[in-house]
């Protein structure tokens, strides 16, 4: 009888060690940018780095430190799939796409460079330059599947307003209200929301990782708009209407590409998606997956497809910190390894979203 039981144990194991897997067939990655800074110039009047030029890196993009994340995440991917990635680059292998902003460009480039470091490889071209150029797309602004509903999406902006003002959200910013009217007396800001303690958090985030000394008053409540931009996440997560109109496009990209390597078997191994922490934590929202948190800087979210005994199926493992092992996420009603057609069936509600969902009168 214990045989049987370790048996069973030793087999739901490896049912959910992954990575470098004999069933792997393809593998969708989903990242946050490397660490930045600050680029927002005037999120108020009196803001005390309006004239902070960031120098030598400029506003919005990746700090030294930033940069060696980004390429210890391209060579932390590497590592986990050195049995699956060919060593070499070949174009129909990955597909690479960032957001458009330069933040997210150039982590996608210091990813690739790590993932495909041409030296000792047919790729190798120069012998004093570990590096090739590989070439990537941009998702360009106003593409939900970047999840940025609020900028992007006045359906999400409609819904949100609504239930901002429900019962709920009333209880949000009664939690929040001390600190509200503190961002409105120091900032001038008249009627803060949510929206602006977002923008307040990671603005002033950012301009404390460079080094910048913050006003007294900021630094006194810098934890409290860190609470105050999770929560402002966990709420239109869970709320099913802005979990779809924010992660749904998301899924049914990913769907879509699990679904084209199966019907055409092609040679595509990774895609590489170059994004911001909203778009990990709506797609967990989406998925199910969702918990309170602050995706750290190119934290990568994995979707991989296996083929099990003829029988396709999907995992999903979440890579918080780039140097921690990948975390097993348990997909709900569906387990470890969710056999593609049930998966599709659960997200089917998900997936099923218009283009021209956005539109206030279309919904």
């Amino acid at each position: 009888m214990n045989t049987f039981i370790l048996f069973g144990f030793v087999v739901s194991i490896l049912n959910v060690v992954s990575c470098n897997s004999n069933s792997l067939e393809f593998v969708f990655a989903v990242f946050r940018h490397g660490d930045k800074t600050n680029e927002k110039t005037r999120i108020y009047e009196s803001y005390p780095f309006a004239n902070e030029t960031y120098f030598p890196i400029g506003r919005g993009l990746l700090t030294n430190k930033g940069k060696n994340t980004a390429f210890n995440l391209g060579k932390r991917l590497r590592l986990l799939y050195k049995n699956f990635l060919n060593e070499y680059y070949f174009p129909s292998d990955v597909y690479a796409v960032a957001t458009d902003t330069e933040r997210t460009k150039m982590t996608l480039e210091l990813v690739l460079a790590k993932l495909y470091p041409p030296r000792k490889t047919i790729n190798q071209w120069h012998y004093g330059l570990n590096w090739q150029p590989i070439p990537f797309d941009v998702i360009p602004h106003g593409d939900n599947v970047a999840s940025f509903p609020y900028a992007n999406c006045p359906k999400f902006v409609e819904l949100y307003q609504k239930y901002y003002s429900s019962v709920f959200g009333t209880s949000l910013r009664e939690k929040y209200a001390k600190l509200i009217q503190a961002m409105e007396t120091f900032t001038g800001i008249k009627n803060v929301t949510y929206i602006h303690l977002c923008f307040l958090y990671t603005s002033f985030q950012a301009d404390k990782e460079w080094g910048l000394k913050l006003p007294p008053w900021i630094d006194h409540n810098l934890e409290n708009l860190q609470n105050a931009y999770i929560d402002f996440y966990n709420f239109t997560v869970n709320i099913p209407k802005l979990n779809k109109l924010s992660g749904g496009f998301l899924l049914q990209k990913i769907t879509d590409a699990l679904k084209q390597k199966i019907e055409t078997n092609s040679t595509q191994q990774i895609y590489l998606l170059s994004a911001h922490d909203n778009t990990i934590l709506y797609l967990m929202g989406i998925l199910g997956v969702y918990y309170k948190h602050i995706p750290n800087y190119c934290a990568c979210f994995l979707i991989e497809l296996h083929k099990v005994k003829g029988v396709y199926g999907v995992k999903i493992f979440y890579l918080h910190t780039v140097g921690a092992k990948p975390k097993p996420m348990l997909i709900p009603k569906c387990g470890h390894f969710c056999e593609f057609e049930k998966f599709v069936r659960l997200y089917e509600k998900s997936i099923s979203i218009k283009p021209n969902a956005c539109n206030v009168k279309q919904y």
